[in-house]
């Protein structure tokens, strides 16, 4: 059976509207005027609360330039990225998605070669999610990397997009090293302007510090 797990991704809305966390945010009620907020706040890097983010998490394609690198070795580089929010995650890699911020780079900025593993997660917004390996330093890292090759609705842009667990690698957002998301489950990068609190080792809230 495959384990459910709930990729970290984020979402950012208008920071004067108050949104109920008890109900259901539909994509639907996602509109201009907050999407234009989003983007300003993302192009200014100005402070972001994760209990603001929404769910289901929004993608959103970014121009951060976000670079992964290896003891210097510049594994991907890319200004061509998506990211997922949702509410109490930071973004990740993919989707560069969003807390989880996961950001979600395009296959042609990834430098090295990858190997696809037999690991496979069900992601409730997403889909299903495959997983790859690739050797650093003579060894052989798993699991660190993942894919929807068939996204659900909404989510169709990053189909085939990578997105990284923020080690063991360094991950970089406009020159900034990420903090990887608490514990090892979730795949969130945690940089500056995110305030609040996000889910970490078990699932359990953690502070950002």
């Amino acid at each position: 059976m495959l384990r459910q797990e709930r990729r970290v991704e984020l979402k950012v809305v208008k920071e004067s509207t108050k949104v109920d966390q008890t109900s259901k945010f539909s994509r639907d009620t996602y509109n201009k005027t907050s999407k234009d907020s989003f983007l300003a706040r993302m192009a200014s890097r100005a402070p972001m609360n994760v209990r603001s983010f929404p769910r289901p998490p929004l993608l959103e394609q970014i121009s951060r330039h976000l670079q992964i690198k290896y003891k210097g070795e510049l594994i991907a580089d890319t200004t061509q990225a998506y990211w997922a929010l949702e509410t109490h995650h930071p973004p990740t890699d993919a989707c560069t998605l969003l807390p989880n911020t996961a950001y979600y780079l395009p296959p042609s900025s990834v430098k090295v070669s990858l190997t696809k593993t037999g690991r496979k997660t069900w992601c409730e917004w997403k889909g299903m999610a495959t997983y790859f390996s690739l050797r650093l330093g003579g060894q052989d890292v798993s699991n660190r990397i993942w894919t929807y090759e068939e996204p659900t609705a909404g989510f169709e842009p990053i189909r085939g997009y990578l997105s990284f667990y923020a080690g063991p690698w360094d991950c970089f957002v406009d020159g900034e090293q990420v903090v990887p998301q608490p514990g090892d489950f979730y795949g969130g990068w945690v940089t500056a302007e995110l305030q609040g609190i996000v889910k970490g080792r078990t699932g359990n809230l953690d502070p950002i510090v």
